[in-house]
């Protein structure tokens, strides 16, 4: 016999002995079973629901909706990183929001295109009155003074004092 056939014949003879003890299960083995179960429940359940269709679209709540400021800011590309990829998903499912997104980019495109327009401009009136604006007010302390100031009242002492503290640590 060579040493794989006896290596072989070996192998086989372990296996029809059968360990008295029972084997003792893992955590893990839990788990996996737990995880079959779920799996095997999920499983049934989707098939007794694939002959239902359902649509979603219509089944969240109206605080799931864009609002007119979301939709505008979403247009003008003003939301976080989160919240844009957030409103892009909503955007795609809901025919809602998505109409709402169209009326604000056509609007601000409306609103884009006028700009240009050399026909509209603000009334002399009002461009006099701002202009006029600049030359009411008196002249009063610089940045520079304002920043040196000290403060007057112990309580204001005690106010510029926190606000260094809460400064350095970060709040």
């Amino acid at each position: 016999m060579f040493n794989s056939d006896a290596t072989a014949h070996l192998q086989s003879t372990s296996h029809k002995q059968a360990d008295p003890k029972p084997k003792r299960l893992s955590r893990l083995d839990f788990v996996a079973k737990d995880v079959k179960d779920a799996s095997a429940k999920l499983q049934r359940k989707a098939r007794t629901n694939s002959g239902k269709v359902t649509t979603k679209a219509k089944e969240f709540a109206s605080v799931d909706h864009l609002s007119a400021d979301a939709a505008a800011m979403f247009v003008d590309n003003e939301l976080s990183k989160g919240a844009m990829h957030r409103a892009r998903l909503h955007v795609i499912h809901c025919s809602e929001c998505r109409d709402e997104v169209n009326r604000q980019r056509d609007t601000v495109n409306f609103l884009r295109k006028e700009c240009r327009n050399e026909e509209v401009s603000a009334p002399m009136d009002l461009k006099a009155r701002l202009a006029s604006l600049a030359t009411e007010c008196a002249p009063g302390p610089g940045a520079e003074d304002l920043a040196m100031q000290r403060p007057e009242s112990f309580v204001a002492k005690v106010e510029s004092v926190v606000r260094a503290v809460r400064r350095t640590q970060g709040r």
